[in-house]
C-alpha cells in the first residue's frame, strides 16, 4: 500500500542521497587534488576556507639559498615518519619553522609551494586581530585540522618592523 510505497521512496531517496554526496565529495576532490586550499580562523566560527582553492606552487620556482628547501623538505619527511617517537613519549607531535627575512624575500612563496609540495593545506591566523586572548589563540590552535601546514603571517611582519625600527633608529 502507501506505506510500502513510501519506505521505498525513502529508501531509494537515501540511496540517491548517498550516491549523489558519494559523486560530490569525488568530484570535489578532483577539483582540489591539484590545488592548495586557504584556511582562517574566524574566532568562534572556527576555521573556514578562505577563497577559492590555489593553483599548487613548485618548489623549484622559489628562490632561495642552495640547499634550504630540500633540507627542509627532508626534516618534514622524517617528522612525519617518526610520529610513534613522539607518541611512546607522551609529546607533542608539532614542528614549527621561524621564516625571516625582508617583505618579499619569499616567505609567504615558500609555504605556498611546501604545503603544495606535501599536500597540505594552509592556515592562517592573524596575531594582530583586535582583541585576541591567549585563551583564543590556545583554542584556535587546538582546532587546526590535521595534515594542515600552520602560518603566522603577522608574527613575521611584526618582526620585521620591529626590525627596520631599530636600524631606522641607527
Amino acid at each position: 500500500g502507501l506505506g510500502s510505497l513510501r519506505r521505498a521512496a525513502s529508501i531509494n531517496a537515501e540511496y540517491m542521497g548517498e550516491e549523489f554526496l558519494g559523486e560530490a565529495k569525488q568530484a570535489s576532490t578532483l577539483d582540489t587534488e591539484d590545488k592548495t586550499l586557504i584556511y582562517t580562523n574566524w574566532g568562534v566560527q572556527g576555521w573556514q576556507q578562505f577563497g577559492h582553492p590555489r593553483r599548487k606552487r613548485p618548489l623549484h620556482s622559489v628562490i632561495l639559498d642552495d640547499g634550504v628547501a630540500e633540507m627542509i623538505l627532508r626534516d618534514i619527511q622524517e617528522f612525519r615518519d617518526s610520529s610513534q617517537w613522539y607518541i611512546d613519549r607522551g609529546n607533542p607531535y608539532r614542528r614549527g619553522y621561524l621564516l625571516h627575512g625582508t617583505p618579499g624575500s619569499g616567505k609567504s612563496s615558500f609555504i605556498s609551494a611546501l604545503a603544495g609540495e606535501i599536500g597540505y593545506s594552509i592556515c592562517v591566523l592573524s596575531l594582530g586581530r583586535h582583541g585576541l586572548t591567549d585563551d583564543q589563540l590556545d583554542h584556535a590552535l587546538s582546532q587546526v585540522p590535521q595534515n594542515r601546514s600552520f602560518y603566522w603571517k603577522i608574527l613575521t611582519m611584526h618582526l620585521w618592523r620591529g626590525d627596520q625600527q631599530r636600524m631606522d633608529s641607527r
